[in-house]
C-alpha cells in the first residue's frame, strides 16, 4: 500500500528529528518525543519512518545531498583545481551543515549507538571511486607519479574516518578548529603529493571523473519514492 503524501510531512519530521538530535544526541531522542515536537501520532509517524535508525540515515543522506550540491556549484565554478583544494571546499560545505558538523565535533554524542548499527559497503565503493579519481590524477601529473593511488586513498580515508573519533581523543574542537585542521590536512596533501610542474587548472579527464564521482554520491543519497512500501510498525 503507498504511503500517505501529506505536503511537507517527512522534511518536517526530518527538521524535527534533527532539532532533537542537536539537543539530545541520538540516544536521548525517542520516536515518542519526535511525534509529541511535530504534533502528530505516533502511527502516523512509523508511516514514514520504520524507528530511529532509518530517520539518522535520512538525515545524513540529506546532509549529504547539500553537500555534493555545493561541491558540484564550486567544481562548475573552477573552485577546485587540486585534490588539496577538494578538501577545503568540502570542508566548507560540512561546516554549513549543523548535523554533520555537530557529528564531527561528537556535540553531546550526537550520533551514540547509531554509529555501531552501520554495516553496510557505501564507504567500499566510496574508497573505490578516489581511487579511480587519484589515478586519473596521476595520469595527467597532477599527482606524485612515484605515489601509490591505492595507498593513498586508505591514507585519506584514515583522515577522514579518524577525524570523526578525534575529539574524543584530545577533547572538544569546535568549529573554527575543525576548519583548521582539515585545512593544514589539505596544504599537507597539495605539498606533498602535487608535482612542481603540475597543471594549474584540473584537465577535462579529472573534472569529468570528478564531476561523475559527485553524481554517484548524489545517486547514492537520493531521497525514497513515497511510492515504496510503508515500514511496518513495531
Amino acid at each position: 500500500m503507498p504511503r500517505p503524501q501529506i505536503p511537507h510531512r517527512r522534511e518536517r519530521i526530518l527538521d524535527a528529528a534533527q532539532t532533537l538530535i542537536l539537543e539530545r544526541g541520538f540516544d536521548g531522542m525517542s520516536m515518542s518525543a519526535l511525534a509529541e515536537r511535530c504534533g502528530i501520532g505516533k502511527g502516523a509517524l512509523y508511516l514514514e519512518f520504520a524507528g530511529k535508525n532509518e530517520l539518522v540515515d535520512q538525515l545524513i543522506a540529506r546532509s549529504m545531498r547539500r553537500i555534493t550540491t555545493a561541491l558540484s556549484a564550486r567544481l562548475a565554478a573552477d573552485g577546485v583545481a587540486s585534490l588539496g583544494d577538494l578538501y577545503r571546499v568540502a570542508a566548507d560545505a560540512l561546516l554549513g551543515d549543523d548535523l554533520l558538523t555537530a557529528a564531527y565535533l561528537d556535540d553531546k554524542g550526537v550520533l551514540g549507538g547509531y554509529a555501531a548499527t552501520r554495516a553496510d559497503d557505501r564507504y567500499r565503493r566510496r574508497f573505490a571511486w578516489m581511487d579511480g579519481y587519484l589515478r586519473l590524477l596521476q595520469r595527467d601529473g597532477s599527482l606524485d607519479a612515484g605515489l601509490d593511488p591505492d595507498a593513498l586513498s586508505l591514507a585519506l580515508a584514515a583522515f577522514t574516518v579518524g577525524l570523526l573519533s578525534l575529539s574524543k581523543v584530545v577533547g572538544p574542537l569546535g568549529p573554527d578548529r575543525l576548519a583548521a585542521t582539515i585545512g593544514a590536512f589539505a596544504t599537507i596533501v597539495d605539498r606533498a603529493v602535487t608535482p612542481a610542474d603540475a597543471p594549474a587548472a584540473m584537465s577535462p579527464a579529472a573534472y569529468a571523473s570528478m564531476r561523475d564521482l559527485l553524481d554517484r554520491l548524489t545517486a547514492e543519497n537520493e531521497p525514497p519514492d513515497p511510492r515504496d512500501p510503508a515500514p511496518e510498525a513495531p
